[in-house]
């Protein structure tokens, strides 16, 4: 059994739980016996029904795993949660989002984006994306692809939106998150764009509706923004540690 969960394989995994079923299986089997012999046999229906549980209960796990790496499954926040504290160790990095999981079996595949200082060169950042890359590829033994996105200085502007933004956030829970916020202009006339994150309950005929109430929340509290732009991110990746939570 930590052989199989050592090096991902799912017919030794089955192998496993095939010698655990048979040994727990003859124990029940002797310890039925038993209580026959001193004239209790009464246990014998019991002790053969919860043999069949226990089989049917193996086969269910032995079926569950390739059936998830076919069909999909999210990924157990242990994983995401190593992914974004391996990324986050990079002083350099001051969030993470849109992580993307591929589970086939022997082998992972993830692609995430991390967020560095707009001021960085181009060069900078890419050095940045490698060293993220070789961590995660070493601490969980993944192929790894790393998109990095500029985040801005934080100006009175920005701050506000950012402020206006997270507390409307707190306040409907009909919103995740947000990230990848960007404010151009001047305080007399400014432009806004972001990525809003949506629960995973929230079917996508809503969002325009959302998208739209954002927005309107928006101009009620920044009366002098000129135009919002959107972008609602895919219920294929996650977002837990963007810089603005």
């Amino acid at each position: 059994m930590k052989l199989s969960k050592k090096i991902r394989s799912d017919a030794l995994l089955a192998d496993a739980w095939h010698h655990r079923l048979d040994a727990i299986s003859s124990l029940l089997v002797v310890v039925a016996f038993i209580f026959s012999h001193f004239n209790f046999p009464q246990l014998d229906g019991p002790v053969g029904i919860l043999i069949s549980l226990i089989i049917l209960y193996s086969a269910y796990k032995i079926v569950k795993s390739p059936i998830d790496h076919l069909l999909g499954s999210p990924p157990d926040n242990e994983l995401l949660s190593r992914i974004e504290n391996n990324t986050l160790q990079h002083n350099e990095v001051k969030g993470v989002h849109d992580v993307i999981i591929h589970d086939y079996g022997e082998m992972m595949v993830i692609s995430l984006d991390i967020e560095v200082d707009e001021n960085l060169s181009f060069v900078e950042a890419h050095q940045i994306a490698e060293k993220v890359d070789k961590t995660l590829s070493k601490e969980i033994n993944a192929y790894v692809t790393v998109h990095f996105d500029p985040v801005m200085e934080r100006t009175p502007t920005y701050t506000r939106v950012e402020k206006i933004l997270q507390n409307f956030i707190e306040e409907n829970y009909e919103y995740e998150s947000f990230h990848d916020l960007r404010v151009y202009g001047q305080d007399k006339s400014f432009n806004i764009y972001l990525d809003l994150v949506m629960p995973g309950n929230i079917h996508e005929e809503e969002y325009e509706t959302l998208i739209q109430k954002c927005k309107d929340h928006l101009k009620s509290k920044a009366p002098l923004v000129k135009k919002i732009s959107i972008k609602i991110e895919p219920k294929f990746s996650i977002s837990r540690r963007s810089r603005h939570n």
